[in-house]
């Protein structure tokens, strides 16, 4: 028994250190005459409710044979409701350091934004938040819609176009677009009763795709690796021979190791609180599992 809560003990250290695995969510490649993307949405949130935030990771990748200084000067477009302005808040932040912009949209689309830089060679990613503040039903299905062009900052002289002491920007940036609008069905209650309901919905924009897919976001029901580590657990159980050794509990650690890598590469859904402990669930199956095949081992 004792050798059994050690295997339990380290196979839960494993499910708490496996990192999460998570793709780049909008990626832009630069190299020495430019940066560019494939074309998706960056962010097309239509259906956001008082109180909640939307985080759209960017990942930049630098092909150049140098260092490369980003700069964004977002755009308004046509159809963004004034209203709903300053009641967005924006967070951009590298991940793991600066924070680069905060403010509300209509600061945000006013500006120039420094993104830093980055290494020849290297990746770095930026996490854009926006989060409506908790209004009241006024509110209802107002939009903001933005192009978010992406320069590189060249050295040049003090007449350039004027980003960071007399730096020039490319005359051709990558365009990514987004928009970002309230809900059309929310009434004033509490906030938790209004993320438990919220239906985060992803449309195409018409310019750069046709699909409604925003890149990133889990499509996937969380729980079927749990289904199946219970379900091969079970098969095993009943097919396993006969042995005195350690070894027999040996398959049903590897059957809950793998259902936890595949839940972290999949990811969990927006908002989903129960997904989130999904670890504990696969633990679970687990000491059960083991408790049965170490009673039944004879």
């Amino acid at each position: 028994m004792k050798k059994i809560i050690k295997l339990i003990f380290i196979a839960a250290l494993v499910f708490i250190f496996i990192p999460n695995s998570k793709a780049a969510e909008f990626l832009i490649t630069c190299n020495d005459s430019g940066c560019s993307n494939d074309g998706q949405v960056f962010i097309d949130y239509r259906n956001v409710f008082p109180g909640q935030s939307i985080t759209r990771s960017l990942e930049v990748v630098n092909n150049a044979k140098d260092k490369i200084d980003l700069v964004t000067k977002p755009v308004k477009n046509s159809g963004t409701d004034e209203a709903i302005l300053s009641q967005i808040s924006i967070r951009i932040e590298e991940v793991g350091g600066a924070v680069k912009f905060i403010g509300t949209a209509d600061n945000f689309l006013n500006q120039s934004i420094d993104l830093g830089s980055v290494a020849a060679g290297k990746v770095k990613a930026i996490d854009f938040t926006f989060s409506l503040a908790d209004v009241s039903n006024e509110y209802q299905g107002k939009i903001m819609k933005f192009d978010l062009p992406v320069y590189l900052a060249t050295p040049g002289n003090s007449s350039g176009d004027g980003v960071g002491g007399g730096a020039t920007t490319s005359p051709i940036p990558t365009v990514i677009t987004g928009a970002v609008a309230a809900a059309t069905d929310f009434i004033n209650q509490a906030l938790e009763t209004v993320l438990g309901d919220s239906d985060i919905a992803s449309r195409a924009n018409d310019v750069f795709s046709e699909s409604g897919a925003v890149a990133g976001s889990s499509s996937f029901n969380w729980w079927w690796p749990l289904i199946l580590q219970f379900g091969l657990s079970i098969i095993y159980l009943v097919l396993r021979k006969k042995k005195t050794s350690w070894q027999i509990f040996t398959p049903l650690i590897l059957i809950a190791i793998v259902s936890q890598i595949i839940s972290r590469i999949i990811g969990c859904p927006l908002n989903n609180h129960w997904c989130s402990y999904s670890w504990l669930a696969n633990l679970i199956v687990l000491v059960f599992s083991l408790i049965a095949c170490y009673r039944l081992r004879y």
